[in-house]
């Protein structure tokens, strides 16, 4: 799992979708770490577990990132590896 700055947010758009890394930056003094999924080059922030497997019932990974109107877009990894995107 990779870790990135903001100034080494280009290398993003290099990254499989489906890659974990980590977002780390510093907000009024206080340093943050966010994990974070790539899809279509754009990260998604890990958020509290939204879907879980049909069949076994267990939690998904999910990821959300909100778009230019401010739209959520929600990123679930199912067990498989697969990902969805759900508006």
């Amino acid at each position: 799992m990779r870790t990135f700055h903001t100034k080494d947010l280009s290398e993003v758009k290099k990254m499989k979708d489906g890659e974990i890394g980590i977002y780390e930056y510093t907000d009024c003094g206080i340093r943050n770490r966010e994990r974070f999924m790539v899809v279509d080059g754009e990260m998604y922030f890990e958020t509290t577990s939204c879907y879980n497997d049909r069949k076994t019932g267990k939690p998904l990974e999910c990821f959300c990132r909100f778009d230019e109107d401010e739209d959520m877009w929600t990123a679930v990894k199912n067990l498989d590896g697969t990902i969805e995107l759900v508006f």
